[in-house]
């Protein structure tokens, strides 16, 4: 069960709730607006934009926005940034910068490393998404999608559907100093950049491979809009659209000069067929000189056995005092999933016999998996459900990671006086150096676990506080 605040967190009483505990006075102050009051007569948005929105996330959203304030962002932008440079630093603290051995390391298969090529070597992009966790002191990082795809890049469609015609909103966001941070500007920029080193105006594909493809179509084709909406042209396809013309490649039937990739390398590798089809078809990216964003490369640092070397004995003697502070405080501890002595908070355990003792307080995740998949609560399954996964785990790359148990957040509900819980889940685009915007997942306190879209999950938007305003009107 999620836990609730500690005491040191705030108790609203406000005239929408009874009483509820709350993260932060910006939480208190809009719980006692009329912008928390209004929400639930907001009026439905009947658009382009809102079926495609419906589409990728489900018929519901979120009852209310939720809310950063300052020293929170910041946090948020800090920690990412110092995990940013360890991880881009590892192939060389890890293996003297020898990449082909660091992909053996992170788990990637010989077939797989032959298929990435000489692109092993790429350098990877600053652009990615971390899932984030509030303990009830700082947000830890879950996992962190550094280098690769990410979605959720609509946050600001997603505030524009639910929030753009409530007028307590816009002046809620007004004597506040809000701003929702909208990921796209910084990724049009990031594109156009990366088209301009291959020497190309951007004509963006936004790609899936062909499994894939029916369930994501909608996400990207949310993205290819929103992009069109910052003056790149983009559309939405799968790789089994891609033909070569002899002179060009198109795909659907339409020209392009650059692949925003949604496709994985492990799908990409499934089969002999589809390690067949992806090696013509890198080729022919190659060949006709139209880049792949992000890289390929970006695999070697975006699973999570990356995130367990962060946490091995080896890398923390290197890591300087920031360095090493972030790892401890923003990472929760993770081990590649294995039946051997390890260090464990100062001792030495065998690691499948310390899982087992401390069950309720640790998770198995696949280390490449996706959306949930097969992530597996010890506090949430009987003891054989748990040694069959810490069995499965082993024999198929697993890590084990620290649970995190977050607090709730309480929402509107339609009953007067009434609130539900829900725990979110935050997720934070960094893109280059910046803090670009977060789009959060909700499950409700009753059935959270895992937290997908897949699950039943609910998503929102976040809003982040510019300056050090603060209306005493609404005070709790």
């Amino acid at each position: 069960m999620p836990t609730q605040f500690p005491e040191a967190c705030l108790v609203a009483r406000c005239s929408l709730f009874r009483e509820v505990h709350v993260r932060n006075q910006l939480t208190a102050r809009f719980l006692n607006s009329p912008a928390a009051r209004s929400i639930l007569s907001t009026p439905e948005v009947d658009s382009e934009a809102s079926q495609l929105l419906r589409s990728a996330f489900g018929p519901e959203f979120l009852t209310r926005p939720l809310f950063l304030e300052r020293q929170e962002t910041e946090q948020i932008r800090s920690a990412l940034n110092v995990i940013a440079d360890v991880l881009f630093s590892l192939p060389e603290r890890m293996c003297d910068g020898d990449l082909r051995r660091f992909a053996g390391l992170v788990g990637i298969r010989e077939d797989q490393a032959d298929l990435l090529g000489e692109g092993i070597q790429e350098p990877p992009v600053r652009y990615g998404r971390a899932d984030l966790y509030f303990d009830g002191d700082r947000f830890r990082t879950l996992e962190f999608n550094l280098g690769s795809p990410v979605g959720g890049l609509q946050v600001a469609s997603i505030s524009r559907a639910l929030y753009g015609s409530n007028e307590h909103m816009r002046d809620f966001v007004q004597s506040e100093a809000l701003e929702l941070e909208d990921p796209l500007p910084a990724l049009a920029a990031m594109l156009r950049a990366f088209a301009a080193d291959h020497g190309r105006d951007p004509v963006v594909a936004v790609m899936d491979g062909p499994a894939s493809y029916a369930a994501t179509e909608p996400h990207l084709a949310g993205i290819a809009r929103g992009l069109r909406g910052q003056g790149i042209e983009a559309f939405a396809c799968s790789t089994a659209d891609v033909r070569d013309t002899g002179t060009s490649l198109r795909a659907a039937g339409r020209h392009f000069s650059l692949v925003y990739r949604f496709f994985t390398l492990n799908e990409m590798t499934d089969s002999v067929a589809a390690s067949e089809h992806a090696a013509q078809l890198l080729g022919a990216f190659r060949t006709y000189g139209v880049p792949v964003f992000t890289p390929l490369s970006g695999v070697l640092f975006s699973n999570k056995t990356v995130l367990a070397m962060l946490h091995s004995k080896r890398l923390l003697g290197s890591l300087s005092a920031a360095e090493s502070e972030a790892v401890r405080e923003v990472l929760p501890w993770t081990h590649v999933l294995a039946d051997e002595e390890v260090e464990v908070r100062g001792a030495q355990e065998n690691l499948l016999e310390y899982a087992r003792q401390h069950r309720d307080s640790l998770v198995i995740k696949p280390s490449d998996g996706l959306g949930g998949q097969g992530v597996v609560l010890g506090n949430q399954v009987s003891s054989p459900e748990w040694e069959a996964a810490l069995r499965e785990g082993v024999v198929h790359e697993h890590v084990l990671q620290e649970r995190i148990a977050p607090p709730v957040e309480q929402f509107v509900a339609p009953e007067p006086g009434a609130a539900t819980s829900w725990v979110p889940l935050w997720g934070a685009f960094l893109i280059g150096r910046e803090y670009a915007g977060t789009m959060v997942r909700a499950a409700r306190a009753s059935e959270s676990g895992v937290i997908a879209l897949s699950r039943g999950a609910q998503v929102g938007c976040v809003y982040r506080q510019t300056g050090h305003c603060g209306n005493a009107d609404y005070a709790a």
